[in-house]
């Protein structure tokens, strides 16, 4: 607010007590604008607020303050959908909005009307031509309440003067062609007390008594000395709709407007487009019985089911058709729409009720509903295959690192036991006494042949008799006792091998420094096969999958999977225009392909990505890609978040009544 400072803080406190009451829910934030020609940053403070939609009044002090604010609200960026503003005062008319008339944003503000005819009657003896020229000119606002305001005075102070009695106020008043205020020379209008003219509270009850017919329209003053009777236009400006007269504002009814909004009758649509599109509209048929489907009854799905609600709301009959060419609507090269949008711009259909993406080149034609579903642009790739195990698939539940270490532990540990046991004495094993033998004379023993023949061979009997040779008796030289390592190099490797595999040895160190290393050995061995087990179970159980992709910054770094979109929707649309990096890249990537990415429908684009074995990547709206990842046979699924945020919408031309009841 910027005016001068007393009557913008009583028109300030009005706000405050009419936005008080119980039944208003409004919270008002006032603001003062100290330099009107210099608020820029003021207006980023008051674009970066959070509230989403923001409804701005402002109050100034004339046309020129409303034209420089309006001026640096549009070097801002403020002039864009989700604000509207309101101009106080019956400025609006002499504004330049041209700038407002394409950003989505609303203005409000109120119109005095001006009666140019009535200004040619304040000069009869003007010439014609003379009053032709004045009456062609755009008169201001303020010039044309001073002259409704001097043409109340003049007319007040010429029935006073018709007026004997009234006629006497006037006398011994002007002196020697001097005013004077009783015996005061002039009127001191700036004096400290004030002195009121003498005749002021006569002149005072005799203006609010007069009436008269104004450039403005109906001129009198209210009790209170404030213009009363009087009537104001409210004008408006839309989206690519110049200002018009919505209302009419008057103190006793407030504001009327003509933009009324009747329940539109229950009528039979030219034609409901759609766009047969899983899940949202499928077709249905023959019934469950067998007979063919007509009509309404061919389509089911979301959309359906909703469209049929809305019917039953809002009041009206419907035929459903699908769009001709299959397509959602974009914008061509001369102008024209093509799918469901350019219907709607022809003629064609009354309403369009499909997956489709309420988009800001789309809102600039026809009218959309709130969304009625809230998705983005997602990334559909094929399932990799399982991965199969191999020879050594054993060590996958630990990491090389840790293999390492483990062989090298296990080495180092032998090791040191073998060294222990080579060091230390009790580490060795006597075992029992060896005797060694001396050697005596030996004795003959005759040998008997027990059922064996003695014949020689050439028959005759043997005389002699085979005797052999052994010791007499056996007798020890000395006991002597042997002393061997218990840990060699092979009974260490076995040792820390079987604590390793969780098995016991027969070997076992005894001394302090072996069973130290031992038992801090067999600590190591249970930390490792403990967490081994447990990885390997969650191994066992859970399918393991290696993902190539999981954003759209890894699509843009290889060149291995190619990626595309549906042909002629948001999606390409949206890609077409996005200033990000990666999205233009991956735009440029898609539209020099070769052989083409595009595809005609969603379900083109999920076949193809189930066809080229993991080669292709299909950009959709997530509702889709959820869809069809869960139908069979579940071959593909959604990687990444997503990249934008966007929603569905029902269309319809633009001013329909449709419109107001969705």
């Amino acid at each position: 607010m910027s005016m001068s400072l007393v009557s913008a803080l009583l028109e300030l406190q009005s706000f405050h007590d009419l936005f008080r009451e119980p039944h208003l829910d409004i919270i008002v934030d006032a603001r003062r604008l100290r330099n009107l020609t210099s608020s820029h940053d003021f207006l980023r403070r008051l674009d970066k607020f959070s509230k989403p939609y923001k409804r701005i009044i402002l109050n100034l002090s004339s046309p020129e303050a409303y034209q420089s604010i309006l001026n640096q609200i549009v070097d801002v960026g403020m002039n864009r959908d989700n604000y509207h503003y309101i101009l106080f005062g019956p400025y609006i008319d002499s504004l330049d909005l041209r700038s407002f008339l394409y950003g989505g944003v609303n203005v409000t503000g109120f119109r005095l009307r001006i009666d140019p005819e009535r200004i040619k009657s304040f000069y009869p003896n003007t010439p014609s031509s003379t009053m032709d020229s004045l009456g062609n000119t755009n008169v201001s606002i303020d010039t044309a309440l001073a002259i409704d305001g001097l043409h109340l005075v003049a007319t007040t102070l010429n029935r006073m003067l018709a007026t004997r009695e009234e006629h006497e106020v006037f006398k011994k008043t002007f002196r020697h062609g001097e005013l004077y205020n009783r015996d005061n020379r002039g009127v001191q209008c700036w004096a400290r007390p004030p002195h009121p003219w003498i005749h002021g509270p006569v002149i005072r009850q005799w203006l609010l008594k007069t009436t008269v017919q104004g450039v403005t329209g109906q001129v009198q003053l209210d009790h209170q000395g404030a213009r009363a009777g009087y009537s104001l236009d409210v004008m408006q400006l839309e989206y690519r709709t110049p200002l018009r007269r919505v209302g009419n504002w008057t103190r006793d009814m407030g504001v009327v407007t003509n933009m009324t909004r009747p329940k539109p009758p229950r009528v039979l649509l030219d034609a409901n487009r759609t766009r047969h599109e899983n899940p949202f509209v499928m077709k249905k048929c023959p019934k469950a019985d067998g007979s063919p489907c007509t009509g309404n009854d061919r389509f089911e799905g979301y959309c359906v089911d909703l469209l049929q609600k809305v019917a039953e709301i809002v009041g009206f009959d419907y035929d459903i058709h699908l769009v001709y060419d299959g397509k959602y609507g974009t914008k061509q090269a001369d102008g024209s729409w093509n799918g469901m949008i350019g219907e709607l711009l022809s003629g064609q259909a009354d309403l369009a009720i499909a997956s489709l993406t309420i988009t800001e080149v789309r809102e600039r034609f026809v009218d959309f509903s709130k969304p009625f579903m809230d998705l983005g642009t997602s990334i559909m790739i094929k399932k990799p295959d399982k991965e199969k195990g191999g020879v050594f698939s054993f060590k996958n539940p630990l990491s090389d690192g840790v293999w390492i270490a483990i062989i090298m532990g296990f080495i180092g540990v032998s090791l040191v036991l073998f060294f222990v046991g080579r060091f230390s004495p009790y580490e060795w094993d006597t075992g029992a006494p060896e005797a060694f033998l001396r050697g005596e004379p030996i004795e003959s023993t005759p040998l008997e042949f027990g059922g064996v023949s003695p014949r020689r061979r050439n028959g005759s009997f043997r005389d002699d008799v085979d005797t052999l040779q052994v010791p007499r008796r056996q007798q020890a030289d000395a006991d002597c006792v042997v002393a061997r390592p218990a840990f060699s190099l092979a009974n260490t490797v076995w040792f820390s091998l079987g604590a390793l595999m969780q098995q016991g040895s027969d070997i076992y160190p005894r001394s302090i420094s072996g069973r130290i290393v031992g038992s801090a050995w067999w600590f190591f061995t249970l930390i490792i096969i403990s967490s081994y087990t447990a990885n390997l179970a969650a191994f066992l159980t859970i399918e393991r999958m290696e993902i190539p992709i999981d954003s759209a910054d890894d699509l843009v770094r290889q060149t291995e999977i190619r990626y595309g979109i549906i042909a002629n929707g948001s999606t390409e649309e949206f890609f077409k225009v996005s200033n990000v990096t990666v999205y233009s890249k991956m735009w440029a990537f898609m539209a020099n392909a070769e052989p083409s990415v595009f595809v005609n429908t969603t379900l083109a684009g999920v076949e193809r990505v189930r066809n080229e074995k993991g080669k292709y990547a299909f950009l959709l709206d997530s509702s889709f890609n959820d869809y069809h990842n869960q139908r069979k046979p579940c071959n593909t699924m959604k990687v990444g978040r997503n990249l934008d945020n966007k929603g569905y919408g029902i269309a319809t031309p633009r001013g329909s009544d449709l419109r107001f009841g969705m």
